[in-house]
């Protein structure tokens, strides 16, 4: 998240997920989860949001998690659940 905080304080409009991305494969490489299986890290994904005037990236940004294919914790954290957190 200390990579983000500069572009994540930009314009909205500014902001694109292929370059979030770019800061997520880096926090993976420069981190102990890079140890991690490959199946985990593969689960971990940035979501845009739509935009409103006048939101900062910071409103719009989302670090995904994917569960869906994980029939025990997609029975706990449903899509409506997710939603909600």
């Amino acid at each position: 998240m200390d990579l983000l905080a500069e572009e994540l304080g930009e314009p909205a409009s500014k902001i694109y997920r292929h370059t979030l991305m770019g800061y997520l494969e880096t926090a993976i490489r420069s981190s102990n989860a890079q140890y991690h299986e490959q199946e985990f890290l593969n689960r971990l994904d940035i979501k845009l949001l739509e935009a409103s005037p006048g939101d900062r990236g910071w409103e719009i940004f989302q670090l995904d998690y994917r569960v869906d294919d994980l029939p025990v914790l997609s029975t706990i954290f449903s899509d409506e659940v997710m939603i909600v957190f």
